[in-house]
């Protein structure tokens, strides 16, 4: 007397187990997640190299600090040039 599993028609009476038909596709299925396993891998490994090595270079405190003053040498510069337009505007209202 066999008694059939009530799960899925494609298991073997009482065992549990795929029938060989079935093997292929789970076996063409493990590819498939091994292929994905190792991208995903790869793509961290790839991730961690680049942030540590972005991290390992820091910051040059000295070139950031030049950039900053020649910006506040030009918002200087800027604001002088504003205030004499204004002061050239406010002399021709005038007249």
């Amino acid at each position: 007397m066999s008694c059939f599993c009530a799960t899925s028609a494609a298991l073997w009476p009482r065992q549990g187990r795929l029938r060989p038909t079935h093997y292929g596709i789970t076996a063409s299925a493990r590819r498939s997640l091994r292929r994905w396993e190792d991208q995903a891998d790869f793509a961290t490994a790839r991730y961690d190299t680049l942030h540590t090595a972005e991290l390992g270079q820091g910051v040059d405190t000295d070139v950031e600090m030049q950039n900053l003053l020649l910006i506040e040498q030009s918002y200087a510069a800027n604001a002088k040039v504003l205030s004499a337009v204004d002061q050239m505007m406010q002399r021709l209202l005038e007249l």
